[in-house]
Parts: structure tokens; C-alpha cells; sequence
């Protein structure tokens, strides 16, 4: 029972990842402002700080279900 609830925590931790990545790549390819270079760098830097959020969001979970 442990291991399928851990692997359901798993995928909607992966499924928020998702889709929070495709929201900072649309909303990044929205505003024009900045040069391409500048839009990837924080791109890259939002999208890294979205996947820690998952990571301690599921440790989290982890730590309530034990």
C-alpha cells in the first residue's frame, strides 16, 4: 500500500512539475522585452526553482505518510 501511494505522490508532484514549467516557457515567450539569451537563462533559473518546490513538496508528503 506504501508503494502505490508513494508512486501516485510521485506522479502528481511530476504532473505539477509539468506543468509549472510550461507556464514560466509560455509566460516567458510572452513578454518581448528582454533579448533571447535573457529569457533563457531566467527560464531556466524559474523552471529549477519550480522542480526544488516539487522535490520538498513530495519529501513533505513522504514525511507524513511514514
Amino acid at each position: 500500500m506504501y508503494k502505490q501511494s508513494m508512486n501516485i505522490v510521485k506522479g502528481v508532484g511530476l504532473g505539477i512539475a509539468a506543468g509549472a514549467a510550461v507556464a514560466a516557457v509560455s509566460s516567458k515567450m510572452m513578454s518581448g522585452k528582454k533579448s533571447a539569451k535573457a529569457r533563457t537563462k531566467e527560464m531556466r533559473r524559474s523552471t529549477a526553482k519550480a522542480v526544488h518546490t516539487v522535490g520538498q513538496l513530495i519529501d513533505g508528503v513522504e514525511s507524513m505518510l511514514k
